[in-house]
């Protein structure tokens, strides 16, 4: 599901920075009638049809023109779990604490329709079974037929990559002044080259799907899974005739079910099984959303705190959803990482610039520059709910959004954020998600579910229906008939605001004391974020694990030619030197603030008084990017330093961006044969990397490193 355009992204993804639940009351929707068959989303593709007769696949299973009862037993089971784990740490009400509590109930019950529309297992006719997805692998019969294109495949692509430098230079030619019969040739070249590479790369995508591409798929998908999940019957042709049961992937084959989770990541799921059961995989999901949730919402009013949190009146507990969602998006259940700071006064000056267009249009007095944004941004703002726009206007800026740069790191957003915060915007201010849809209106668990939505928009703790959802026996509930039954509580909650919200207050803690139960497991592979290093953990002779002291370590500086600045942020100015001054020294360095401000560390070293800057060698201060700081292992830790560096070479002409995801040019630009320092690999449809250069330049750059 991608977006159109970067505004859209900015649209919707922005406007919870300043979002209380009780301002949105009046923006709830009239509820869907849910008596509809249960619709297929997803593509048959992408579905991996199973051995109906295994005994680990375990329900609840989605079938058609069951009535609900599908959607009424995830929604138990979700509910179930968050209350498990957020109970003991967020819910006293008789103190009045139980808003951050209702808060996780909502994200358990709202992720998983923007991971899977609440899909994991569905039971379809042999009809809707993937050849894609299921074909009969021939791995001995046809190795050679897939060797040969692969063999082609990579001397298409060496073609193309060599297309694609020619190209770049072709354009850097662009910049110099030239006859009108230069620029005339440049412009042919320029325009054969791009011929010649949209053409290799057709091919290789016909290559491709000879590999794994329909009836005659060398290699079905379903193959790259046997092996993890170790049962070599799981998967059944698809002649095979009858009813299948079906377990949904992401398009790309990475990711799986309920709650998406990666393979090649987390393959735990995999290895223990758990990820042919519906029951077990909502528990172990909800887990690790919990793990992200609770150490956000813990952090409320300390100094590791997040901005992106803080509300007008305490804590912004919509944000806190999204952030939730970013970091198990990401991996980073033990880290902090806000992907939407600043985002709502970036909206309110597009928007403003939009009005005042509009405005100029009507008039005709519009400009060449207004005309460009009314045809931008008129069809999202147009279609856009009412609601939201509403929030728009009514934003107040401050003095700090006065002098916001639109083009900033703060008003570009990440395209998952964008699609998670639509899907939250139907489910909690529109009340239109398939749970919404498909639960029935009459029954207990549709009640709860507005119960729920009505306690976290308006700070009430009402339980009557809520309360019946977590004593339902769900996991033993399979294809029985439900009786509704009575509520167990009467309705005699009070709705006064709770007067939790700045969290719990110190007497409360006392008091309780929770401690926080979470999963351990890892859900995707890591990005570069906002995060914070954990202590090393050490195993003594007896078998013990004790922490190790933050006092106890020792910091040195791992990489060469790595910049010092004196300000946290990647710009020309502000180096104030760089390690390669130092004379090839080992860097020891104490961590200043354990705080990582726009991916920096503050750091102290005696060596930075060597510097010939000033603006370090004053208080022998820098700020480095984190990655570079790592603890000291052992007393021959200086011998090592460069010893794990991942070094890489680039194969063709590329840009050097200040993100993955096309982000803005730094202005900077690499050759084939320029070396580079790789600190990270992120595969965002293609591969990007982040590197440092031979002279300390950071950034991002698009696919073209051949690593050594």
């Amino acid at each position: 599901m991608k977006f159109k355009t970067t505004l859209i992204i900015a649209v919707l993804s922005i406007c919870t920075s300043i979002v209380y639940f009780s301002n949105v009351e009046n923006f709830r929707g009239l509820a869907s009638v849910s008596t509809r068959t249960f619709p297929d989303y997803f593509p048959d593709s992408i579905y991996f049809s199973l051995n109906d007769k295994h005994e680990a696949i375990e329900g609840p299973i989605e079938r058609r023109d069951d009535e609900g009862r599908y959607m009424k037993r995830v929604f138990g089971l979700l509910i179930q779990a968050a209350d498990k784990l957020a109970k003991k740490d967020w819910y006293y009400p008789n103190d009045n604490v139980y808003q951050t509590y209702n808060t996780f109930l909502l994200t358990a019950a709202m992720v998983p329709y923007h991971e899977s529309r609440y899909v994991h297992l569905r039971q379809r006719d042999s009809e809707q079974c993937s050849v894609k997805t299921n074909g009969v692998v021939a791995h001995k019969t046809k190795e050679e037929a897939i060797t040969a294109i692969k063999a082609e495949k990579d001397l298409l692509q060496k073609e193309v990559d060599s297309y694609r430098y020619d190209l770049n230079f072709v354009n850097e030619e662009y910049k110099k002044k030239m006859s009108r019969e230069d620029n005339r040739r440049n412009r042919a070249e320029a325009a054969r080259l791009n011929s010649l590479i949209k053409a290799k790369d057709k091919s290789i995508k016909e290559l491709n799907k000879l590999i794994t591409g329909g009836s005659n798929a060398l290699w079905s998908a379903s193959s790259k899974f046997k092996g993890l999940i170790n049962r070599s019957d799981i998967f059944v042709p698809c002649d095979s005739a009858g009813e299948f049961k079906q377990l949904l992937f992401s398009y790309d084959y990475n990711d799986v079910g309920i709650m998406m989770f990666n393979m090649k990541a987390n393959p735990g799921p995999f290895e223990r099984g758990s990820i042919l059961s519906t029951n077990l995989i909502i528990s172990e999901g909800v887990s690790l959303l919990y793990k992200s949730f609770n150490r956000n919402a813990s952090d409320y009013k300390t100094n590791k705190y997040l901005s992106c949190f803080q509300g007008k009146n305490g804590l912004n507990h919509l944000n806190l959803v999204r952030g939730t969602w970013s970091n198990y998006n990401g991996g980073h259940f033990d880290q902090r990482a806000c992907r939407f700071i600043g985002s709502m006064s970036c909206l309110k000056h597009i928007y403003n610039n939009y009005t005042s267009a509009v405005g100029k249009m009507s008039s005709g007095s519009a400009s060449a520059e207004d005309k460009k944004i009314y045809n931008e941004y008129n069809y999202t703002f147009q279609s856009n709910d009412k609601a939201l726009i509403k929030l728009i206007t009514e934003y107040e800026t401050n003095s700090l959004d006065a002098n916001i740069d639109l083009n900033s790191f703060a008003c570009r957003f990440k395209e998952n954020d964008w699609h998670f915060f639509n899907n939250l915007v139907s489910f909690f201010y529109n009340e239109n998600s398939y749970m919404h849809k498909f639960l029935p209106e009459s029954s207990i668990e549709r009640k709860a579910l507005d119960e729920l939505i009505t306690n976290v928009k308006n700070k009430t703790n009402k339980r009557q229906y809520l309360d019946q959802v977590l004593v339902t026996n769900y996991q033993d509930y399979l294809d029985e008939k439900y009786e509704e039954g009575q509520a167990l509580t009467p309705d005699n909650n009070s709705d006064e605001n709770n007067s939790e919200e700045n969290e719990i207050r110190p007497e409360v803690i006392a008091k309780h004391d929770p401690e926080p139960e979470v999963n351990d497991v890892v859900n995707e592979a890591p990005i570069v974020q906002e995060y914070e290093p954990e202590a090393t953990i050490v195993v003594d002779e007896e078998g013990a694990l004790p922490a190790k002291s933050e006092e106890s370590k020792v910091y040195i500086l791992k990489g060469r030619n790595i910049n010092l600045r004196y300000s946290p942020e990647i710009v020309s100015y502000n180096r104030c030197g760089n390690t390669s001054d130092l004379g090839g020294k080992v860097v020891t360095v104490e961590i200043v603030d354990k705080e990582v401000i726009n991916g920096f560390y503050k750091v102290h070293s005696d060596l930075f008084n060597e510097l010939s800057s000033a603006d370090c060698a004053k208080d022998s201060v820098a700020y480095v990017w984190a990655d570079f700081v790592v603890e000291k292992e052992s007393t021959k830790a200086e011998e090592k330093v460069e010893e794990n560096l991942q070094y890489g070479t680039i194969s063709s002409g590329v840009k050097i961006r200040t993100t993955y995801k096309r982000g803005a040019w730094t202005g900077r630009v690499l050759s084939r044969g320029d070396r580079v320092v790789v600190i990270e690999k992120v595969v965002w449809g293609d591969p990007w990397y982040h590197i440092v250069t031979e002279d300390g330049f950071e950034g991002w750059v698009w696919q073209n490193v051949a690593l050594e």
